[in-house]
């Protein structure tokens, strides 16, 4: 719609559990809300993940 103005995108949890789609939205600069599966791991932005230590056998 031409001229139409969103407050906020909205999604379930299939679209919340795909982080590039919640990264793109940001990318935007679109405010959005997004369902989480129970499961599913959430970190703070600044967090740096390093790869699992191989363990000696």
């Amino acid at each position: 719609m031409a001229g139409a103005r969103f407050g906020a995108v909205l999604a379930d949890a299939e679209y919340g559990k795909v982080a590039d789609f919640r990264q793109k939205l940001s990318e935007q600069g679109l405010t959005w809300a997004v369902g989480i599966l129970p499961t599913q791991t959430v970190y703070p932005a600044d967090v740096m993940i390093a790869p699992a230590m191989k363990v000696a056998e």
